[in-house]
């Protein structure tokens, strides 16, 4: 990973912008993570060597970060959270609409 100048930890660069910008559209139209979602990243973080409180590889704080629906991880560990998805209750499911996933 290539070495930017920075600013309270977070390195100015392209990506640092478009996922600053990514965060505040998250923010502003109240588009969170699911609870399942934000558990599942924040297990994989706590993993990682750059890990912590804040991501030293984009300065983001780790707990923010995967709290935002369409938040990713820099170093490429997790996505933004799939939308069209949507949770059902297991006695919902038939044979039929099994097969159209």
């Amino acid at each position: 990973m290539a070495r930017f100048p920075r600013i309270a930890g977070v390195p100015l660069n392209r990506d640092t912008m478009s996922s600053l910008t990514t965060a505040f559209k998250d923010l502003t139209k109240g588009r969170f993570a699911h609870k399942l979602v934000k558990k599942e990243r924040l297990k994989i973080c706590q993993t990682c060597p750059l890990g912590g409180i804040r991501c030293q590889a984009c300065g983001c704080f780790i707990q923010s970060k995967a709290s935002l629906q369409n938040s990713t991880c820099p170093l490429g560990k997790w996505s933004a959270s799939d939308t069209r998805v949507k949770t059902t209750k297991h006695e919902e499911t038939t044979e039929e609409s099994s097969q159209h996933v």
